[in-house]
């Protein structure tokens, strides 16, 4: 017999952690995507684990950031009169990282390709193809000259 179903809509606390938990993994993964495309060659596997000790550093001095500053509000478990300023506090703090924006390059794949001497390791076999496709590329205009 299947058990009874519940009448509490909320679902029990352990999905609510699951799904924190890969939220925060789905939020992460454009700061890995970044840092595939910034690390050098050779350096991928200590610069992800460099990342996963800073989030998890990070992780861990915002927690207890977010306790000080509740005890600093006096926001309590009955006693919630500063919690506005205390939210708006911790909403400001999320832009902290800002002024570092700038640091992150414009344009990583012109950077890139900078730093592989200008060729492109992507636009050769593009060239290459394209000149397949013309019969053989500069070699036609030479056969013609040689026609008339």
């Amino acid at each position: 017999m299947p058990p009874p179903l519940s009448d509490d809509p909320q679902p029990p606390p352990r999905t609510h952690a699951r799904t924190h938990a890969r939220a925060r993994q789905i939020s992460f993964l454009p700061i890995l995507v970044l840092a595939a495309r910034l690390c050098p060659e050779g350096v991928e596997a200590t610069l992800f684990a460099t990342l996963m000790s800073i989030l998890n550093a990070g992780s861990f001095v915002g927690s207890f950031a977010g306790a000080g500053l509740t005890k600093a509000f006096g926001v309590t478990s009955t006693n919630f009169d500063n919690l506005f300023p205390l939210v708006a506090v911790c909403v400001a703090s999320t832009l902290l990282p800002a002024p570092f924006l700038g640091l992150i390059p414009a344009d990583l794949e012109r950077e890139r390709e900078s730093e592989r001497g200008g060729s492109g390791g992507a636009a050769a076999p593009a060239d290459g193809a394209a000149a397949a496709a013309d019969g053989g590329g500069g070699d036609e205009e030479e056969q013609h000259g040689k026609e008339s």
